[in-house]
């Protein structure tokens, strides 16, 4: 969503108007695959470990290429 209030007031402005986003909704943290009871559910702990590998393996590239 643009954030028209910046618009109008900056529209006449030489330089052209500023134009902004402006965010409604907060930014959701990363978290891991729940159930319903909260737990970590076994679909999260595999993208977790899948996902740490990878960073392993692109750390280990990194460093001996």
């Amino acid at each position: 969503m643009f954030d028209l209030d910046t618009y109008n007031q900056t529209k006449d402005l030489s330089g052209g108007p500023i134009v902004t986003v402006k965010y409604d909704d907060p930014v959701r943290y990363i978290e891991a695959a729940t159930d319903e009871r909260g737990n970590v559910s076994k679909a999260g702990m595999v993208a977790y470990l899948i996902a740490y590998a990878v960073a392993a393996v692109a750390l280990a590239y990194w460093f001996w290429m």
